[in-house]
């Protein structure tokens, strides 16, 4: 749903001319479904951006050259490209940048036209609407855990902080566990797995609570502490050593409602309608519509989903589970 674009560093120096920056303008960021990608890391490709930069202003004026770095430093801040520190430059961006597409694939490269590049780094230049490398396909998605993986695939394995949140999640039916133990493994499936953390929040509502006895073991609390306990005992084996998950359970207070089903990541979010759970085997055709949350929408969720957060009333403290 939300895909990886590397771009050259000579690439991106050039966008400080506003015409040759204006296809891209609002395709790139929170709340799109395209990010960029700062290979092989963030300081290593800005600073390998601002040198293509200064040597194309080489015996200009001053006030240019002041001109266009601010440019370029506002362009950085609003597209806002990441990086999950693949490592350093070993040769030259276009040779590093093939080896790493074969191993961890971006969704498209993206170059210069100067020199001109070999496939598959394509000429962003040669880009429009319909060009292949630019159309992301949106199909509706099959409800079984594989299928939920590979739609959030290339979101996943470039996140650094994921949060899925469903406040019907029970992890004590494969019909919940399974996506989500699917997708904590396609989210690892990265250079290091330990630059990725997870969170699960869940509610303690009246759907929980229908057919539990009335007695004192079903407190809010110890119901909470279940969940956690089972979290525990069916996520721990799909983390890989020192990543992280912790789980969150909260309940309905008077402020926003716990309803709505998503994944949130720091890279952006998407909204799934029928939820974290898969279809079971008697509904195997059902599909659900994912889609990407605005910036406005991302921000408002991101807040709100939290370990710490004050929108909503805590039924015991996070658990956290940490892969061994």
């Amino acid at each position: 749903m939300i895909y990886e674009y590397a771009l050259e560093p000579e690439l991106v120096a050039s966008w400080v001319d506003r015409a040759a920056y204006r296809f891209f303008d609002g395709k790139f960021g929170l709340g799109c479904r395209r990010i960029a990608s700062a290979f092989p890391s963030n300081e290593a490709w800005r600073r390998r951006v601002v040198e293509v930069l200064e040597a194309t202003f080489v015996g200009r004026s001053e006030p240019e050259k002041q001109a266009a770095r601010k440019r370029l430093d506002a362009l950085l801040s609003h597209f806002r490209p990441i990086s999950e520190r693949r490592g350093a430059l070993a040769t030259t961006w276009r040779q590093d940048i093939l080896a790493e597409h074969r191993e961890y694939p971006f969704a498209a490269l993206l170059g210069h036209a100067t020199p001109r590049p070999t496939a598959p780094i394509v000429i962003a230049e040669d880009l429009d609407e319909q060009h292949p490398a630019w159309i992301l396909p949106t199909p509706p998605t099959p409800r079984r855990a594989a299928e939920f993986a590979k739609a959030l695939r290339p979101m996943l394995r470039f996140a650094r902080d994921i949060r899925f949140v469903d406040p019907y999640f029970d992890p004590e039916k494969d019909n919940f566990s399974e996506p989500l133990a699917a997708m904590i493994e396609a989210a690892q499936q990265r250079r290091d797995p330990r630059g990725v953390r997870f969170q699960v929040h869940t509610a303690i509502n009246e759907a929980r609570r229908k057919g539990l006895p009335k007695e004192a073991s079903c407190r809010s609390e110890d119901i909470a502490r279940e969940i956690c306990n089972t979290c525990s005992a069916r996520f721990t084996a799909n983390l890989r050593p020192g990543v992280e998950l912790a789980v969150c359970v909260w309940e309905e207070s008077a402020g926003d409602k716990l309803h709505n089903r998503y994944v949130l990541s720091d890279i952006g979010s998407v909204g799934l309608p029928a939820g974290l759970e898969q279809a079971r085997k008697r509904q195997l055709a059902h599909t659900d519509d994912i889609f990407v949350l605005s910036r406005e929408q991302h921000a408002r969720r991101w807040t709100q989903y939290r370990i710490d957060s004050t929108e909503f009333k805590r039924a015991r403290a996070p658990l956290i589970i940490v892969g061994k």
